[in-house]
């Protein structure tokens, strides 16, 4: 486990500094200019997910757009993932093509990697994030540091554990899987969810 990992770890979950991470969480956190400026330049589509709440990370996703000949299509895309918790990120490479497969039992198949990318517009990306991200100290964590387990971890709400005895680095620096964030009513999950069931007929109750 990368030693920036592991201190904010100790900090957080060993020696119990919670609001610590719910600063954090609150933190406003932008793409660096530099990415920001080739985005721009090579017209890459990107959309930010979940922008308007506090969160333990964001998630940008690049679309590089389709390719279509016939019934063939394929397409590719890009996450990528900086945690707010700690300066760490993950990318990952996406792709989906058609199954034209006679005897095929889902129209595309899709797959994805966390290394270079299947396109050389991709492989760039790769290379000008990560070079970025570098100069400004980030780390950058490939699958197994994503799902290394963090042993003897203990959930501050009885009945919360629902991932067992170990813990994924993901869900705690990228996710609030130990329910230690903000709390529900700041971070808007309660108001998403009233909408949603509003949406589907059900009505809140008065008080």
């Amino acid at each position: 486990m990368k030693r920036k990992i592991k201190e904010v770890i100790r900090r957080v979950f060993y020696e119990g500094d919670h609001q610590y991470y719910q600063d954090q969480q609150r933190k406003k956190l932008d793409l660096f200019p530099e990415i920001e400026i080739f985005l721009q330049e090579k017209n890459i589509k990107t959309t930010l997910r979940w922008p308007d709440r506090p969160a333990s990370s964001l998630d940008w996703i690049f679309d590089f757009g389709e390719y279509r000949s016939g019934d063939y299509m394929t397409s590719f895309e890009t996450v990528l993932s900086i945690s707010k918790i700690v300066e760490a990120y993950n990318m990952c490479h996406a792709f989906e093509v058609s199954n034209l497969t006679p005897q095929a039992f889902t129209k595309t198949i899709n797959g994805s990697d966390q290394m270079h990318g299947f396109t050389y517009p991709q492989v760039e990306l790769n290379f000008h994030i990560k070079k970025v991200m570098k100069a400004y100290g980030y780390v950058r964590l490939d699958y197994q540091d994503m799902f290394e387990k963090v042993p003897r971890l203990r959930f501050p709400h009885k009945g919360r554990n629902i991932l067992g005895k170990y813990i994924d680095v993901d869900n705690i620096l990228f996710a609030d899987a130990m329910g230690i964030g903000v709390p529900d009513e700041e971070d808007g999950s309660l108001d998403k969810l009233h909408s949603f069931f509003e949406q589907m007929g059900f009505k809140k109750k008065k008080e």
